[in-house]
């Protein structure tokens, strides 16, 4: 989950599955690198696959840069008007979050509008199934797993079994349906250190 893009994202590079470092001798016929890396345009179009498979299940979806922030440049980029910003009433794609859709078609577009696009975000909050993420961290001495079972045996409640993701840093995402009210609020270490939530804008 990115705390700097909002939204909930699934990297499709640099998992110890993912043969993006196998020598092109290993995969005859794919494009790859000189150096045995796989060219961009390989990460691209997996994450495109995933976004639409997660788009299929009707999760709104929006492409990303490897480090995970929104794909497509925002057309108001030059713009110095001063006023309140455009969340895609323009028509135009480069509003991040807002771009969000579970159309395949609307989906592809975005991606063929970001050829560097190698992951993929996924809008929490929104219909049909208001989504919302836990992020698990380890970084920086914070225990996230264990922060949250502390506060589910305080609080005396078991979380119920849900998708889980082992990130590659070692933490964990946790996905969750909830209610279309009220609003689930994103926040970063609120409920303890090593916990972040997505939900409505995230």
């Amino acid at each position: 989950m990115d705390t700097t893009a909002g939204s909930h994202s699934a990297r499709t590079t640099d998992q110890p599955t993912d043969r993006s470092t196998d020598h092109p001798a290993d995969q005859p016929g794919r494009p790859h690198h000189p150096y045995g890396l796989y060219l961009r345009e390989d990460h691209h179009t997996t994450a495109l696959t995933h976004a639409l498979i997660a788009a299929g299940r009707g999760h709104a979806v929006i492409p990303l840069t490897r480090a995970k922030l929104p794909a497509v440049r925002s057309p108001h980029h030059a713009d110095q008007t001063v006023g309140s910003p455009c969340r895609g009433a323009c028509g135009r794609p480069g509003h991040g979050i807002h771009d969000a859709t579970a159309d395949p078609l609307a989906v592809r577009r975005l991606f063929a509008a970001a050829p560097w696009a190698t992951a993929y975000g996924i809008a929490c909050g929104v219909s049909p199934h208001h989504l919302i993420g836990i992020d698990l961290d380890t970084k920086h001495g914070a225990d996230g797993l264990t922060a949250l079972q502390l506060l589910a045996d305080e609080h005396r409640f078991t979380l119920p079994p849900t998708v889980t993701v082992r990130t590659p840093s070692g933490g964990h995402h946790l996905y969750f349906s909830g209610p279309p009210t009220p609003a689930v609020p994103n926040s970063a270490g609120r409920l303890a250190p090593g916990i972040d939530i997505r939900g409505t804008g995230g």
